[in-house]
């Protein structure tokens, strides 16, 4: 791939393709990373999309996005290096899944029902923000094989379908589109951050979550975005770890991927060879990033984090059948109301609050 810039691939013009998996490599300089505020891979994928015939969107995320979506069709995390001392490659994988699941065999994308089929992935990386200018991705697709007829009853459409910087104390109201049966809504809330350490619990920036049908009269959830990851911790059954290699000046911290962590070990890892004379001292209270308040030079922080909402999200779930006929119809429903409050806290201000949609494309 070029740096900074869009990467476009045409995807084959013909066959029934159930996935494609990403992996994205590139060098960083850990010389820049020591006070950066953004790590890892994944940071510098502002966009991922797949689109048929010129406009109609397929997908359309960001890079954590398109992670999370397959942590939650999976139940697996993602094996991404994150890592920053010297010049160390880094990778970052991603699923992308045109079904409810890798193999799906009843739902994915037809190619050869659409003119063309383009895979855009946009990246900002620059020397500027640590990153060496020679980005590299392979794509793997995974099709479905030994048939003439489309076996697919149609596909995922997943986009990010409204974002917006955070004001405290402040509501904001949408109603959801009614032309799909939507699957899952996801929300993800990202913190603002000073020296890379989070303004605020990733939880204030939602502080209440109203999300009702017909207009409100039928209530789905009332309450917290706290309590929503509490539930998709119980109903999805799965821990969430999170690991890798930091290397910063004392009193800056760096993303781990969790909207809370309830856990975390860490230790001193070595660049030159040499052991280390202290073990690094994190901070205590952290949310959705880690500080250390201790630096030695060439010893990398190593460390594994135990919690729930990857990669900030938070999942309303109506997918509870595999049967779509039994998700959730919008247009019988209607109005689907959904009314967001940040918390009335000045860290709670200038985060990033998305809403991003996962819906049904009727084959």
């Amino acid at each position: 791939m070029t740096a900074n810039a869009q990467y476009i691939l045409d995807l084959p013009r013909s066959g029934y393709l159930g996935s494609l998996l990403l992996r994205i490599s590139n060098s960083c300089a850990g010389a820049v990373h020591l006070t950066s505020e953004l790590d890892r891979i994944v940071d510098f994928i502002t966009k991922v999309e797949v689109i048929k015939n010129g406009s109609t969107i397929v997908k359309s995320l960001a890079g954590d996005a398109v992670q999370a979506l397959a942590h939650f069709d999976q139940g697996v995390g993602v094996p991404d290096q994150w890592r920053t001392y010297s010049s160390n490659t880094q990778w970052a994988y991603f699923v992308i899944n045109f079904g409810r699941y890798l193999f799906d065999k009843d739902y994915g994308l037809d190619l050869g029902a659409a003119n063309r089929v383009e895979l855009k992935i946009t990246n900002t990386f620059t020397a500027a923000t640590g990153w060496a200018t020679s980005p590299a991705v392979d794509v793997i697709g995974k099709f479905y094989r030994g048939t003439d007829i489309n076996p697919f009853r149609g596909y995922m459409r997943s986009e990010e379908w409204r974002s917006w910087t955070t004001v405290a104390n402040k509501t904001e109201y949408f109603e959801l589109p009614t032309d799909m049966r939507i699957r899952r809504i996801l929300l993800q809330t990202i913190s603002d951050r000073t020296n890379g350490i989070a303004d605020c619990d990733p939880d204030d920036l939602m502080y209440t979550v109203k999300y009702g049908l017909k207009g409100h009269t039928m209530l789905v959830f009332n309450d917290s975005i706290h309590y929503l990851r509490f539930a998709n911790w119980y109903d999805y059954g799965r821990e969430v770890l999170t690991s890798g290699q930091a290397y910063k000046t004392a009193d800056y911290g760096f993303p781990i991927g969790l909207a809370r962590q309830f856990g975390w070990g860490d230790g001193a890892g070595s660049g030159d060879g040499d052991p280390a004379s202290t073990i690094p001292t994190i901070e205590a209270t952290d949310d959705d990033t880690i500080t250390a308040r201790s630096y030695e030079a060439d010893h990398p922080i190593n460390w594994i984090s135990r919690g729930w909402g990857f990669h900030d999200m938070a999942v309303l779930r109506h997918d509870y059948s595999l049967d779509p006929t039994n998700w959730l119809d919008p247009e019988a429903n209607k109005v689907v109301r959904l009314d967001i409050t940040t918390r009335n806290s000045a860290g709670a201000a200038d985060g990033t609050n998305k809403i991003i949609l996962d819906r049904l494309v009727a084959g």
